[in-house]
């Protein structure tokens, strides 16, 4: 094979806010040669970033707010009470009624859990409807 007459490379970085730090997420290689026939061949090399949570994906769903870890799209969550987002490793579940899971950061996790066992303390002296 040739040199490359042409090369690319694409990247991707996922912004921090509230830590000010910059992360790579993606990086994209492309080389272009010239074959034996004066055609033009490409090549394709997508470097792909182990996540925080063990999934190899190519682009992050995004960071956790609590870690700052990077997070795939199909792990991160958003905690229903703070909004922030969160991966497995900072997040723990409840269910609710219907038998659902709900994943909260420990912070607000730690709020509902003392919500629930005061409430279920005083439910033999107060009737919650």
């Amino acid at each position: 094979m040739n040199n490359p007459i042409r090369s690319e490379f694409t990247e991707t970085k996922i912004h921090i806010p509230w830590e000010e730090a910059v992360h790579l997420s993606e990086a994209t290689e492309t080389h272009h040669f010239l074959n034996d026939a004066g055609g033009i061949e490409s090549h394709k090399t997508l470097h792909l970033k182990p996540m925080h949570c063990g999934h190899l994906v190519p682009t992050a769903g995004g960071a956790c707010s609590k870690c700052s870890a990077l997070i795939c799209p199909s792990c991160l969550v958003m905690c229903p009470l703070c909004l922030g987002p969160i991966g497995p490793c900072c997040s723990r579940a409840l269910l609710d009624v219907r038998g659902q899971e709900i994943r909260y950061c420990k912070s607000c996790y730690g709020k509902i859990n003392r919500q629930r066992v005061l409430r279920k303390i005083i439910s033999g002296f107060i009737r919650f409807d």
